[in-house]
Formats: C-alpha cells, sequence, structure tokens
C-alpha cells in the first residue's frame, strides 16, 4: 500500500479540505483527490465525505483512522532515522500549546532552530491541557505546553503557576491578600469552558467544592467585563492574567492552587522531534524572562 495516500488522507482531514492538504503537502488538489479516491477503491470502503464546505471521515474512515495515524507515523520515524543516520536535520513537528503567554517564547526558539536547521517545519495548534494531551496520546501532535495533567506522559517541568481569583473591586474580599477557595461554592461563579477538564474544574473537584450558581462562559476573554459588571467571580491562571487591567482584582487563593506548567511527550516520536525539546528545555530563563515581562 503507497504510504503516500494515506498521508494524504491524514492531512485532508486534518487540514478539513483537499486544497488545503494539497498545499501543505507540495501536490496538487487533484492529486490528492486522486490519491485518496485510488485508496478507497484498494481498501474497498469509503473514507471521506467530500461537500462544498470540505471534507470530513465517513463512519468507516473514522474507525481506521488511530490505524492509518501509526502507519504514517511509523513511516515517518522511518524516514526520520534514515536522514539521522546520514546526519540530515529536517522534518515536522507538531506542537501543542495551551497558555498564550508562551507564543513569544516558542516563536523565537522555533525561528533561532529553523536559522541552524532550515528543513524544519512546524505546526501549532492551540487547546485545553487535557485535550492536548490526548492528541499527544493519539500522535495527533509530537508534544505540547500544558500544565501537568496526568502520569502518562514524559514530563519536562518549566515554571510553577497558580490558580487566582478574578473580583470586582467592590467586593468585600476585595482587599484581602488572598481570597478563600470555598468561595466559589456559595457565590455566583463565572465558570470558563464548562465543559472542559480544565485547570480550575480540577481544582475545585479535588477540594470538594460544587459551585450551586454557574454561569458558563465559553470565551475567555469575557470574564473580565463580566467579573467587572459584577456578575460573578472568576478563577484563572495566574499566566493568563498578564496585562489585564480594570475595574477588578485579581488575589491568590487559599490554600493555594499550584501548578505545574511544561512539556509533556511520550517517547516514540520522530527524532527531530526529541532534538528539538531538548533544545527548547535548554531555553527555559529565556521563557522565564518572557513571562516576568
Amino acid at each position: 500500500m503507497n504510504t503516500e495516500k494515506l498521508e494524504a488522507l491524514l492531512y485532508a482531514v486534518e487540514q478539513g479540505s483537499i486544497s488545503a492538504a494539497a498545499e501543505y503537502l507540495n501536490y496538487t488538489p487533484s492529486a490528492v483527490s486522486r490519491g485518496i479516491r485510488s485508496l478507497e477503491n484498494e481498501l474497498g470502503i469509503p473514507l471521506l465525505s467530500r461537500s462544498k464546505t470540505g471534507v470530513e471521515l465517513t463512519d468507516a474512515g473514522a474507525l481506521l483512522l488511530p490505524e492509518i495515524r501509526r502507519i504514517v507515523r511509523d513511516v515517518v520515524l522511518l524516514r526520520e532515522n534514515a536522514l539521522q543516520i546520514e546526519e540530515g536535520i529536517s522534518g515536522t513537528i507538531r506542537i501543542g500549546v495551551c497558555y498564550p503567554a508562551f507564543y513569544s517564547w516558542i516563536s523565537a526558539v522555533m525561528a533561532d532552530y529553523k536559522k541552524r536547521y532550515p528543513g524544519m517545519r512546524y505546526i501549532i495548534k492551540n487547546g485545553f491541557s487535557s485535550v492536548l494531551m490526548e492528541q499527544v496520546t493519539q500522535h495527533v501532535i509530537d508534544f505540547c505546553l500544558i500544565s501537568h495533567v496526568d502520569e502518562t506522559c514524559r514530563w519536562i517541568p518549566l515554571l510553577d503557576d497558580e490558580l487566582v481569583a478574578i473580583l470586582p473591586v467592590a467586593h468585600p474580599f476585595a482587599n484581602r491578600e488572598r481570597v478563600p477557595l470555598s468561595l466559589f461554592a456559595e457565590e455566583p461563579y463565572l465558570e470558563l469552558h464548562s465543559n472542559v477538564d480544565t485547570d480550575n474544574s480540577r481544582a475545585l473537584g479535588a477540594a470538594g467544592i460544587q459551585p450551586k450558581n454557574v454561569l458558563p462562559v465559553e470565551d475567555s476573554s469575557a470574564l473580565y467585563p463580566m467579573v467587572e459588571a459584577g456578575l460573578g467571580l472568576g478563577l484563572e491562571n495566574r499566566i493568563n492574567t498578564r496585562g489585564k487591567q480594570g475595574r477588578f482584582v485579581i488575589r491568590p487563593l487559599d490554600p493555594p492552587q499550584n501548578i505545574s506548567l511544561g512539556i509533556a511527550f511520550h517517547e516514540d516520536m520522530i527524532p527531530a522531534a526529541h532534538r528539538f525539546i531538548d533544545y527548547l528545555a535548554g531555553t527555559k530563563e529565556a521563557l522565564l524572562e518572557a513571562v516576568e515581562h
């Protein structure tokens, strides 16, 4: 079986369209489409559902997707090992980033690394820590910059963060040095991303706190104006509060809710990703400086 057909299918699914996959793979859209149709004929089942808005997997395609990812990953790994033997440095590294404060640091590192190894390419995905960790497990991405979720992966700590409370300036606890976490059990709580496993939900769950008056907030940029308006209290990672100003106060919690931020990955990834992670971890001081400023 021609693995390029599998790669074409995989990129079409990830990019959401044949044309986007073709641009990424440096093929023509018709060549990508022919390759996928040839694969469907070879397997005897339809894999993609095509429409004017893009493509998506059929039920059969969804069932085969994990195996397709494994085959493509193994082929990429073989190619990368061959390049490493020849002392060539090239490849595509897929990175997941949870916290926007990391972007300036990792972008500078990628640019510097690309000067040394021009053959490197990067794909950046954004998402929640739990979602990105699942994508690492499924080999959708090579590694991610997230909060420490579990022990199922390798972990390189980069910095310590904490959860903080966001309160209106007129709140009775606004002048306190720390805000009791138990406050969120009774007062109106502006819950960020209520349907996702987040640092906030894990902290409240670990403390046995179930807020009784919850207002879901799906856009984190709306949290601060809603707090200012007196609609409720917010919880945020301190790293996400950088540069935020308004008619609200940011206070640490009692007891403190400390969170480790770092690099999560599995060992079975391409050599280029291993090398890049080593290089990235070596620039930890630059990250600390970027976050502090």
